[in-house]
């Protein structure tokens, strides 16, 4: 008991620390891989693309179900009629009879479509028992087993053409839902490096509002010495006023940013989000020959481009099917059975066999079979050059991306050192100003060319991540670690 008391004290003392703790924390860090991270699960575009891959999924599934066996039962439940029927004698006349009668029956069947044909097999048993209660008699008739074959001629074969297409859709999808992914962590970069250039520039804001405040003290005093002039005084009021209002304007827009960068991640908490360092991405070394064959072989929109080139060629097929020739074969072979009891039924059993072969096609149409035919056909050379001006164009873009991309990383250096440079002769500038070698006008550029250099070092920063994850997001590589994106995904891929 003791022991428990004991145990029971300790357990409380522990979530009341960590009730206290959490209560206590009012902010959360978060770095650039962890808003990659939670992008990828949290977001709404992520969340989406689950939604419709898991879509694709069961419409494959559908497409794969349809090409199997099917097994069917159909049954009649007891049927009761009672009418005076008109039946015609054997001399000619008619005699009116009161029938009074019930039907049952039974039957299961087996389908098997052919898709290379168009065509489906069938197996099938059936069994009825009708009851005649007048007569106070029944009997039994069906047929043990039926095979057949259903098959249209000179048609559109829809199930041929959706086991081409099918397998490519679903592929498709697979990979566009990597591509969502990729593109959710695009947004969340943009949405990071947003608020980190308000939080950069409300700690601008911030140490330019301390310093001319500082400064305006300084010049308030040199002008009642009369070693300033009254604009000089006024100018160094304006910098005072002009670092409050950028303070005010940065604190206002570091509450949207982070709102959107907390609605884009699912993060539901007032805390308030502080930002690690943003780290610089590794020198990324690719070739323009690998980001274009990238492009073709890993990407959705080659895959896409193929599944529209099939999906023309089944136009074409699908008008010259339904238009022009067509027919349609039916063959089964069975046998029937009747018989009263089940204790005489009869074993030879009368073959019950059936072929049927139709044919119809149009005698005078006004050239219609023709034009709709050459109309798919002229759609077909539309799509094929588009296809070709889509594929040049997603070659252009990688290129594209590719060449920002060296751009970037070849005026990196010389960011980072302008930034070094504007940040030493800022505080030169302020140091000669304090003693009277500088006008106010000479320290406010100084100042203005400090805070550009600091925005434009994360500016380009922002650039060189958003442009290396649309490069991801293009080619489905990764040029850091130097494999294929979707190896990421085999759980998807294997399924």
């Amino acid at each position: 008991m003791k022991r428990l008391l004991i145990y029971y004290i300790c357990v409380t003392a522990f979530f009341a620390l960590i009730t206290s703790s959490v209560s206590a924390q009012s902010y959360i860090t978060l770095s650039l891989y962890d808003a990659i991270e939670l992008s990828r699960t949290e977001s709404p575009v992520a969340k989406r693309a689950v939604v419709t891959r898991k879509n694709a999924f069961w419409d494959y599934k559908i497409h794969r179900a349809n090409l199997r066996p099917k097994l069917s039962m159909s049954a009649v439940a007891p049927t009761f009629s009672s009418s005076v029927d008109a039946i015609t004698q054997s001399d000619g006349s008619i005699a009116l009879h009161e029938v009074s009668k019930s039907t049952t029956g039974l039957q299961l069947q087996i389908d098997q479509p052919l898709p290379f044909l168009g065509a489906e097999l069938f197996v099938k048993s059936g069994l009825n028992r009708y009851d005649n209660f007048k007569s106070d008699k029944h009997s039994y008739g069906g047929f043990p087993v039926e095979a057949g074959i259903s098959m249209p001629l000179f048609r559109y074969n829809k199930l041929k053409w959706d086991n081409k297409i099918a397998p490519i859709q679903f592929k498709e999808s697979k990979l566009k839902y990597i591509e969502d992914i990729e593109l959710s962590s695009l947004e969340a970069i943009r949405l990071f490096f947003e608020l980190a250039l308000w939080q950069s520039k409300h700690k601008i804001a911030e140490n330019n509002f301390k310093l001319n405040s500082k400064l305006y003290e300084i010049a308030e005093e040199k002008y009642k010495l009369g070693k300033i002039s009254r604009s000089e005084l006024l100018q160094v009021k304006l910098m005072y006023i002009n670092s409050d209002n950028a303070l005010q304007t940065a604190t206002q827009n570091i509450g949207n940013a982070e709102l959107s960068l907390k609605s884009h991640l699912g993060i539901i908490t007032e805390a308030k989000l502080i930002l690690t360092q943003i780290p610089e991405l590794p020198f990324i070394k690719a070739n323009q020959k690998h980001v274009v064959d990238m492009v073709r072989n890993n990407s959705s929109k080659g895959v896409e481009f193929t599944r529209r080139s099939l999906e023309s060629k089944r136009n074409i097929a699908k008008a010259k099917g339904n238009s022009g020739i067509s027919g349609n074969l039916y063959a089964s072979l069975g046998y029937a059975t009747h018989f009263n009891s089940f204790d005489n039924i009869p074993s030879d059993m009368p073959k019950h066999q059936k072929l049927e072969l139709g044919f119809s096609m149009p005698i005078l149409d006004w050239g219609r079979t023709k034009a709709v035919r050459k109309r798919a056909e002229i759609k077909d050379e539309l799509i094929e050059v588009e296809i070709t001006q889509d594929r040049a164009n997603l070659d252009r873009e990688a290129v594209v991306i590719l060449s920002s991309l060296k751009s970037l990383q070849k005026q990196r250096s010389r960011i980072i050192e302008a930034d070094s440079l504007a940040n030493e002769r800022y505080n030169i500038s302020h140091n000669r100003y304090l003693v009277g070698d500088i006008s106010v006008i000479e320290l406010n550029l100084a100042q203005s060319e400090k805070d550009n250099a600091i925005r434009n070092s994360l500016i380009m920063n922002r650039d060189i991540w958003m442009i290396y994850y649309q490069l991801r997001g293009i080619t489905l590589y990764d040029y850091i670690d130097n494999k294929k994106i979707q190896n990421e995904y085999k759980n998807i891929f294997d399924n």
